[in-house]
């Protein structure tokens, strides 16, 4: 039987009887807590209250493939944020505040450069500032690469501003099901931060990759988080 294609906002999915071809993915209101959107939903706004976060759309969620998804700090207070992007697991969906605080069921990037998730232990553990050093301001960008082609999620980051860059690579996380989301502080100001998603399905429009970033560094990899491995 030939497939249909399907063409809506969203992303890439697949069943054995169609393909569904969503090439405008964006964070899910319905999976957000106590925050604000502005784009069509790829912004998120810090608000008020505790547990800030929003991921996107969790039907989404891979475990397969090379994925890479950008989002760059359209809004930032201080660099002492305890919070940040990553991805998460659909277990970490109801409780952004653990996660932002110390990685549980993902990982998260502080705009200070340290790194907080859960490692191949199923532990938590943090990547001090000191060791990366790529502290973030507003309007730099941050990508994040999952290399899930084995039983371990391979995870490098990359920072962006203007054509200068920088990578971090080989962390690993457990198998599982994940997608991106961003978390922020419920001690700040409300709509003092904010941070707008990349999910988009065409190379050219990542800052990373426009950067002197090595090609190797990109092969494989399918743009968009939706996309099908």
């Amino acid at each position: 039987m030939a497939s249909t294609i399907i063409t809506a906002p969203l992303g890439t999915v697949m069943s054995p009887k169609f393909t569904l071809s969503l090439p405008h993915m964006t964070f899910d209101p319905l999976f957000a807590n106590n925050v604000e959107f502005l784009l069509g939903n790829l912004t998120v706004i810090s608000g008020e209250g505790t547990g800030q976060g929003a991921c996107a759309y969790p039907e989404f969620a891979q475990n397969s493939g090379i994925r890479y998804w950008e989002c760059t700090w359209s809004g930032l207070t201080s660099q002492t944020l305890p919070a940040g992007p990553g991805l998460c697991t659909i277990a970490s969906i109801d409780d952004y505040a653990t996660l932002a605080a110390n990685g549980s069921f993902g990982l998260i990037l502080r705009p200070d450069s340290s790194i907080y998730y859960t490692g191949q232990d199923n532990q938590q553990h943090v990547i001090p500032s000191n060791v990366w050093n790529q502290p973030q301001v507003e309007g730099d960008t941050v990508g994040i690469k999952a290399d899930m082609r084995s039983g371990v999620v391979v995870i490098s980051l990359t920072w962006c501003r203007g054509t200068a860059k920088n990578t971090f690579q080989n962390i690993f996380l457990p198998p599982g099901l994940y997608i991106p989301c961003v978390t922020f502080d419920d001690d700040n100001p409300s709509n003092s931060d904010a941070l707008t998603g990349n999910f988009s399905l065409d190379r050219d429009t990542y800052l990373a990759p426009k950067t002197n970033i090595p090609e190797d560094f990109w092969t494989g990899v399918s743009w968009g988080w939706p996309n099908t491995a």
